[in-house]
């Protein structure tokens, strides 16, 4: 993705014209998901509603935010219904809060049902409720506790999984306006007349479900406002379990015809609600109602139109049928207004009529659906799918002037926010300009805290709080930058330790210095920083022991950074290890102050290597590993965890094309192995193995992972049979039982495997093959998700003292990578994580050090090498690299995730040490031949039907469901093309077969990475046409999301191809590739009388079968995603990832026709589409 000039969208800091903002992720770790925020008007508490049931108190903003502190103001989880786009979706304070000591919650009641309605279609009643409950204020403490709930309204009925709408603000004169959706099924226009939908009223007619958002005497639907004072009423009746405010007394209908309103902002100048409504297959739509409190009840409710018309678009004709056959009116008045639509009309002087009472359909102010928002940026926001989430107006004060009076808004499925200018006087919306603030995060929520006037948002999709604020604005300095100096490290107790703070400064003036000797958080002397003398501070040490003393710094307003250091008193037998940094101590100031980096490690050695045993008798080889118990120290904490035989990461697997080998897999876990439910965390104790990235066998004895359970105390032999054209490459193991992958390979079980390259099959360069090699294992940490993980599990094993995510580096934190100048060494990278992309770089002077990457995920690029400043890795990528440097010095290897780019934090520490005079020669351009499996796929003939696969959170509308139940059929040898969308966030790996690149764009944390050509086996973009081809397996191929908490809860599934080989047949190649007649040879593929000889130059060779295997340029007339797009229907089978989105169906795609010219196998046309919902 190009960048373009004045925006750095997806950066910290994004800078237009000078106008500078930081975009910081402050908050995480909730172990829930959060959608929405609210701030106190006049005290500094913070308050966050979770979609699972409940509302947290933090007692102060700021820096000093930790996930781990806050008060519990609604904990209900058991009574709340969390599925899909239902749940605890809105928490508001009341606008004179704390005079008004309430708070006020929508969310759907879980009559008990466990978040598990899954009876088919899916109608489960389950109500809807507005309700209140006490906030109050203790003016002496400043603490605030929650008391009764009372339900306000509770009229709202809903059989699905979808449509709770969400939306909920405040009028000028304290008056609620409330959005509340259809509450219907979202993959259809549907009437309600489902024999089980207990929702169906028996006193009216069909249809209800949806149409509901058409008739007065339905909630659903609809804008609702409620009257100030009912807002605090006394409460009559039983308010614990039924709403006690009466419709057309408390509160009244303002508008009708919403899908899915799930947020809504009102103009502070022009009290208009403007409402964000989330479409089905035409349209994303915001949709503006005039002030209410201004609205003429002489005219009759207006009518936004749903579900007759969406968009521009007439109800389709299976609803339109359905209504003919039923006699039903319902759009009847609709139709009338909207006959012939599409049309060129003025749709302003439509909207005036309808506000009017003159015509029954008020169109949307702004719609939109795919590609791009921005036309000034127009890589932006481009994501194919997208779900408005999120709305707010800021009226200005923190941020710079350019973004007062100023709409934002949130789209969950692009993972994009934009915003529109409002004018100032008259509070209208231009909507013809909408402007792009930034990208990869999913927001549902903003909210402006009144106080500074700094803005924040909710990322539901990654549970983070966002702050947006201006760099120099006049509410903040960035907070103080500490410079301490001590006279003494260590010595003989008693240690007089004197530290000086007088090196600091803050823009806005350092007014207090803390002082904490201990280490223990609790600072025991203070100074005033205005009084230069009291800037220092003495510590005297009587007891030998290590000790971390620290001074914290408070500016003018109120934000504090800390720094640290260690001392070592007395006779201290060995050092004790540096704890984990507290969350106070980690915690500066936002701008100025750097993560806390570890200390430099040993030289970095390649992982030890599994040893194979030859049997003389069968000629097979023989090896052995275990799962078990280990613990590991290091700077970060101690840990617990599981590991291949002993070590993290375990040991380095060697094979050759041709060779058979039998691996024996025991099983050492202790016996307490808690079971648990299908696609849920469980059997922590239960493993099986995958070898990712070989082009074997998914059935048994090889790589499968379907079948195969190892329990505690059981092995398991794997029979591996690589087949002779099995190209050399990078690729490694890991467990993959359903429900323990991510307990298991993200505590640390996993290692590296490379089968060796055959270089006189295939040609490889000498430079190549002689170059000095070191495996680099990659591994993400996360304490957080590895403790949700086991303890959802029931596990007892895993534990850990780690307060934040870290990488390992072969086990090692921050270890030294040692090399010559002027020398190459290959590093064989692989890299495994929990669910964020990320980018590796070196730091070092410009020009100094260069990356030449040789392969992707263990097959070489088209044309080898190709030079990249950055190196991208999705959680299961590899990267083989060649690195040289030009100066000696001490640089560092570093990381970015796609939550912080160009963000870093130290990895590695790479020393190059001055060689000799004359350093190794440029590496030569190669093209590597191919085997017949990897033959190139760009331009070759499509056996088949293309498919289409979006990556979102289910896969075929459905939770996997076992090994027998298949997503697709194929059959071996043919050439399959898969469009995948989405998998930026969700990436998608297939077993058994690589996948080839026919189109494909980003990925945005390092843009350009992926060309056309380009082979992988794990795929995360937005968008990418894909091919490979069935070669020689028959059986189950299995494929997930390699979110691996995702993939154990459901997003995965299997296909199944028809004919081929089993796991051990003769490994001889059952084609020719590319690589001549050594190949064919080296293959023991045997030509027949009328293949003849290849005598081809090797340039020939690379275009046998079409195509170059390099960059593969695509003639627009041969390819079906430029096609027009005329009327075709295209099936998608649904791969949904991540366990918040929701899928749709009848989604028209303007991916260039993408879709429509694409039909998928087994598609039932248009109305099998499908789109994603932003909850």
């Amino acid at each position: 993705m190009p960048s373009c000039a004045g925006l750095e969208v997806l950066e910290t800091v994004i800078d237009r014209d000078g106008d500078v903002l930081v975009v910081e992720d402050i908050l995480e770790g909730f172990g829930r998901v959060p959608v929405s925020v609210a701030f106190s008007p006049t005290t500094t508490h913070m308050f966050i509603g979770f979609k699972a049931g409940g509302v947290r108190i933090y007692p102060e903003g700021g820096d000093t935010l930790v996930a781990a502190i806050y008060d519990d103001c609604v904990d209900m989880e058991d009574e709340v219904y969390e599925n899909n786009d239902l749940g605890l979706l809105n928490f508001q304070l009341h606008p004179d809060w704390p005079a008004s000591p309430y708070g006020y919650m929508l969310y759907t009641h879980d009559p008990g049902y466990e978040d598990d309605c899954l009876v088919e279609p899916f109608w489960c009643e389950k109500d809807h409720r507005l309700v209140r409950v006490e906030v109050n204020l203790n003016e002496a403490t400043q603490g605030v506790t929650c008391g009764a709930q009372e339900i306000l309204i509770n009229d709202w009925c809903t059989g699905s999984n979808h449509h709770g709408g969400g939306g909920m603000s405040f009028l000028s004169n304290g008056d609620m306006v409330l959005t509340v959706g259809d509450m219907s099924k979202a993959d259809q226009r549907d009437p309600g007349d489902q024999e089980e939908n207990t929702c169906l009223r028996d006193d009216r007619g069909l249809p209800q479900g949806n149409f509901r958002a058409q008739f007065d005497d339905f909630n659903e639907g609809k804008l609702l406002r409620i009257s100030s004072d009912a807002l605090v009423a006394e409460a009559t009746g039983d308010a614990s379990t039924t709403g006690f405010l009466v419709r057309d007394t408390d509160f009244w209908l303002e508008a009708k015809g919403f899908r899915n309103p799930f947020r809504l902002a009102v103009s502070p100048v022009s009290g208009d609600v403007i409402i964000a409504d989330v479409g089905l297959d035409t349209a994303e739509s915001i949709k503006v109602v005039p002030n209410p409190l201004e609205a003429a009840e002489t005219v009759s409710m207006p009518n936004y139109g749903w579900p007759c018309i969406e968009g521009d678009a007439w109800i389709p004709p299976y609803a339109a049928e359905w209504l003919a056959d039923n006699e039903s009116d319902a759009c009847d008045d609709v139709r009338d207004t909207t006959l012939g639509l599409p049309l060129d009309i003025d749709y302003d002087a439509l909207k005036t009529k309808a506000l009017a009472g003159q015509v029954d359909w008020v169109p949307p102010a702004y719609v939109y659906l795919d590609g791009t928002i921005d036309e000034e940026y127009p890589d932006f926001c481009a994501n194919t799918q997208s779900s408005v989430s999120a709305l707010h107006v800021y009226e200005g004060g923190h941020l710079p002037e350019r973004y007062h009076n100023r709409l934002f808004v949130g789209d969950y499925s692009k993972d994009c926010a934009f915003y529109f200018d409002i004018d100032e006087t008259t509070g209208v919306v231009d909507w013809t300009t909408p402007h792009v603030l930034f990208e990869s995060r999913a927001i549902v929520d903003f909210a402006t805290d009144p106080k500074t006037g700094i803005m924040y948002a909710i990322d539901a999709k990654f549970s983070i709080l966002i702050r947006i604020m201006a760099i120099d604005g006049p509410l903040t300095s960035g907070g103080p930058t500490i410079v301490l100096e001590a006279d003494a490290l260590e010595g003989p107790v008693p240690l007089d330790v004197t530290m000086d703070a007088s090196g600091s400064s803050d823009a806005e003036g350092i007014v207090l210095l803390e002082w904490d000797c201990e280490g223990d958080g609790v600072y025991e002397a203070e100074s005033d920083w205005t009084v230069a003398s009291a800037r220092n501070h003495t510590c005297t040490y009587t007891v030998d022991g290590t000790y971390e003393p620290s001074v914290r710094a408070t500016n003018g307003l109120d934000e504090t950074a800390v720094k640290s250091f260690e001392v070592l008193a007395g006779e201290v037998a060995a050092p004790a290890p540096t704890p984990a940094p507290s969350a106070a101590a980690t915690v500066a100031a936002a701008i100025t102050t750097a993560p806390v980096a570890p200390p430099v490690g040993d030289a970095l050695e390649s992982p030890v290597e599994l040893e194979w045993e030859l049997n003389d008798a069968t000629g097979v080889f023989t090896g052995e590993i275990e799962m078990g118990a280990v613990t590991m120290d290091n700077f970060w904490g101690v840990t617990t965890t599981r590991a291949f035989n002993g070590q993290i990461p375990g040991p380095t697997i060697r094979m050759e094309a041709c060779q058979t080998y039998e691996l024996t897999y025991t099983n050492n876990l202790g016996p307490l192995n808690p079971g648990g439910e299908w696609n849920t965390m469980k059997d922590p104790n239960t493993t099986n193995l995958h070898t990712h990235g070989l082009h074997i066998s998914g059935e048994s004895p090889a790589d499968d992972v379907l079948y195969v359970e190892i329990t505690p105390g059981e092995s398991h032999t794997f029979v591996y049979t690589i087949p002779c054209d099995h190209a050399g490459g990078t690729f490694w193991y890991h467990p993959h039982h359903h429900g323990s992958t991510s307990l298991q390979m993200g505590g640390g079980a996993m290692g590296t495997l490379v089968v060796e390259d055959r270089v006189d099959v295939h040609g490889i360069p000498d430079q190549i093959a002689n170059m000095p090699e070191l495996v680099v294992v990659i591994q993400e940490m996360n304490p957080e998700l590895s403790t949700a993980d086991s303890d959802a599990s029931g596990d007892e094993l895993y534990s850990t003292t780690a307060a934040q995510t870290h990488f390992l580096v072969n086990g090692q934190v921050m270890p030294t990578i040692q090399m010559t100048t002027g020398e190459w060494v290959r590093l064989r990278m692989a890299f495994a994580g929990h669910g964020d992309n990320h980018a590796i770089s070196i730091e070092a002077p410009e020009d100094s050090c260069e990356m030449a990457v040789l392969a992707k995920d263990g097959v070489y690029l088209g044309e080898v090498p190709r030079m990249e400043p950055k190196l991208f890795f999705t959680p299961s990528s590899r990267v083989d690299t060649a690195v040289r440097c030009s100066v000696a010095g001490d640089f560092e290897f570093r990381i970015e995730s796609t939550r912080s780019i160009n963000s870093t934090t130290p990895l590695a520490a790479l020393y190059v040490e001055g060689g000799s005079s004359s350093p190794d020669d440029d590496l030569d351009t190669w093209t590597p031949c191919r085997p017949y499996y990897l033959q190139d796929l760009v331009n070759a003939t499509l056996d088949g039907e293309t498919l289409g696969l979006l990556v979102r959170e289910t896969i075929g509308d459905e939770y996997y469901s076992g090994p027998e139940n298949f997503v697709v059929n194929m059959t071996v040898d043919e050439i399959q093309e898969w469009l995948l969308e989405g998998s930026e966030q969700h990436p998608f790996h297939m077993h058994v077969n690589h996948m080839q690149f026919a189109t494909v764009d980003g990925p945005a944390l390092v843009p350009g990475w992926n060309h056309v050509g380009d082979w992988v086996d794990t795929v995360s973009t937005t968008l990418a046409v894909v091919r490979f081809r069935t070669e020689r397996y028959g059986g189950h191929v299995a494929m997930h999301c390699h979110v691996n908490s995702h993939s154990d809860t459901g997003v995965m599934a299997v296909a199944d191809i028809d004919g081929g080989e089993g796991p051990n047949e003769d490994p001889i190649a059952l084609a020719a590739g590319t690589c001549g007649i050594e190949g064919v040879a080296g293959y023991g593929y045997n030509l027949s009388a009328d293949e003849g000889t290849d005598d081809t130059t090797a340039e020939e060779r690379a275009t046998v079968g079409g195509g170059s295997g390099g960059d593969g340029s695509v003639d627009p007339e041969d390819t079906w995603w430029v096609a027009a797009a005329a009327g075709a229907g295209v099936g998608i089978v649904i791969l949904l990832c991540g366990g918040l989105l929701m899928s749709k169906f009848g989604k028209r795609n303007a991916v260039a026709g993408a879709r429509a010219a694409a039909p998928a196998k087994g598609s039932g046309g248009a109305a099998d589409e499908t789109k994603a919902e932003p909850m």
